[in-house]
């Protein structure tokens, strides 16, 4: 299932089965009681997942620019995270085991200030449950909530 929806419309969506892509630019998203794989944006607006059970093959994305992302697993998920937030919390009810930020470092061939320019990896990664599918969280302007369902 694809929707989309631009300027003052919401996205309400239950009970489906499957791959599902909702994209909202300015207004909200509200996804619950499915069951599948999931990529959600909204540009201005919250984001509200709820999962009764997870595709392990799939990997899913949740972002946004201004607005909470909140998404519910079922607490035997298994998941590799990936999450970003600029202005914002991460918050998490399951024991996220946390991998350490990898620096990169390639040579500078533009000749600017040192041989070699250094990056760090901006998303934090880690797994639940021992790590699965790829699930991606990326945030500006709002916290993100990982919530472990019953």
């Amino acid at each position: 299932m694809k929707l989309s929806t631009i300027n003052n419309g919401e996205i309400n969506v239950s009970h489906v089965n499957g791959d599902l892509e909702a994209s909202n630019t300015n207004g909200s998203i509200a996804i619950s009681d499915v069951n599948g794989s999931a990529v959600v944006d909204a540009l201005n607006g919250n984001i509200t997942v709820t999962f009764t059970g997870v595709n392990p093959q799939k990997s899913m994305s949740f972002s946004s620019l201004n607005g909470t992302i909140d998404v519910t697993f079922p607490s035997d998920v298994r998941a590799t995270v990936r999450m970003k937030t600029e202005q914002g919390e991460i918050y998490s009810d399951f024991d996220i085991k946390m991998s350490n930020s990898t620096a990169n470092m390639e040579q500078n061939e533009l000749g600017k200030r040192g041989k070699y320019r250094v990056t760090l990896e901006k998303m934090m990664t880690g797994t639940i449950n021992g790590g699965g599918a790829e699930v991606q969280f990326k945030n500006f302007n709002g916290d993100i909530y990982i919530r472990k369902g019953k």
